[in-house]
């Protein structure tokens, strides 16, 4: 569904310059290295993906909707007709705003 959603937008980004903005958590990718202490996806200085995000992604399995990492935005993005232009995201937060543009923008 997020794959319709964004190519519908996409069509409608008429100007080449156009921006489309996610905001949204951004988990750690699902195949990055684990701790073997805990098994837990290792995420550099941040801690493992914390039990909400899951139950919260359980969630939102109910309405077709789940949270992805970065690798998985491009993925969909890509599937869209666009990439990933710029990612803002504080250090301290898993949330961020990924910004899209068209991939055959100029």
């Amino acid at each position: 569904m997020a794959v319709t959603i964004l190519r519908n937008v996409a069509r409608a980004l008429t100007n080449p310059d156009g921006r489309v903005l996610i905001a949204e958590q951004i988990n750690p990718d699902p195949l990055a290295p684990t701790d073997p202490s805990s098994g837990s996806p290792t995420t550099g200085n941040k801690p493992p993906i914390p039990l909400y995000a899951a139950f919260k992604d359980y969630a939102m399995l109910s309405i077709g909707g789940k949270e992805r990492s970065l690798a998985q935005f491009k993925e969909v993005a890509d599937a869209a007709g666009l990439k990933i232009s710029s990612v803002f995201q504080d250090k301290a937060t898993p949330h961020g705003v990924i910004e899209l543009v068209l991939k055959d923008r100029p």
